[in-house]
């Protein structure tokens, strides 16, 4: 074992006590910035709803392991045991990049594009996120990398979990306001160009099978919270799109 990660782990431990309390932060070792990560410390009821923290954890550091040896788009893990691991830092997420250029145009899309092709990537080597919002994906230099996975159901058809990572990481760019419908409709025309036909096929039908609820929200949408305000646009969005295209004849407007 080299001497810099002997070093790295020793100051790894020195960090935990002087951040007990912070699941994740970023640190600057050698001039080079890294994230350090550890099991929630849940309180109270939470450890009723989350009863094994450690074992989730666990489960995330094998997650990476496997992914990084399939070469998925992944940060690199440099150091880790039972109460931490530390990953190389892979850039600003995506969802800060786009936030903080929101008035460039241009770039947002170079963003959303690198987005999709990397999810698309992540699916074409039968590899599942579990919760693929741009949160949780960085960018640096039109490269992305995936990071926080959910873990993922084995009893699930394949299919079907690629399906959710899609719907959740359209419904995640519909919750942010600093992302247009037109910018949202750019991602996903991109998505469909890449992305294999049943499989986008299989997505459209799952979206549009609840189109009803579009039509119960519309009344409603003043008053909508973030994330019933993110199923409407995301309904308005592709059924808009549909209809333009001549897929499906609705019996209601899906103007705004």
């Amino acid at each position: 074992m080299s001497k810099d990660v002997i070093s790295l782990n020793e100051y790894a431990h020195k960090l935990l006590i002087e951040h007990k309390d912070e699941r994740v932060f970023q640190f600057d070792f050698h001039g080079k910035l890294f994230w350090l990560k550890q099991p929630e410390h849940l309180h109270g009821i939470f450890r009723l709803l989350k009863p094994y923290p450690k074992k989730s954890f666990l489960k995330e550091i094998k997650k990476l392991q496997c992914f990084s040896s399939k070469h998925a788009p992944v940060p690199r893990l440099v150091l880790f045991d039972n109460d931490f691991l530390i990953l190389e830092d892979g850039g600003k997420t995506v969802s800060d990049l786009l936030s903080e250029n929101a008035n460039n145009l241009a770039f947002k899309k170079e963003l959303l594009l690198d987005s999709v092709k990397a999810l698309n990537d992540l699916h074409k080597a039968n590899l599942i996120h579990g919760r693929p919002a741009i949160r949780d994906m960085t960018w640096n230099n039109h490269k992305v990398l995936f990071i926080d996975f959910e873990v993922s159901s084995r009893k699930q058809d394949l299919q079907w979990q690629k399906i959710r990572d899609m719907a959740i990481f359209f419904h995640g760019l519909c919750r942010k306001d600093f992302i247009s419908d037109d910018e949202i409709q750019y991602a996903m025309e991109q998505y469909e160009n890449i992305c294999d036909p049943q499989l986008w096929q299989a997505f459209i039908q799952l979206v549009t099978k609840y189109k009803f609820v579009y039509s119960l929200l519309k009344p409603i949408k003043s008053i909508l919270g973030t994330d019933l305000m993110a199923v409407y646009r995301l309904l308005h969005i592709i059924l808009k799109k549909n209809k333009s295209e001549g897929k499906i004849v609705q019996s209601y407007s899906i103007k705004d």
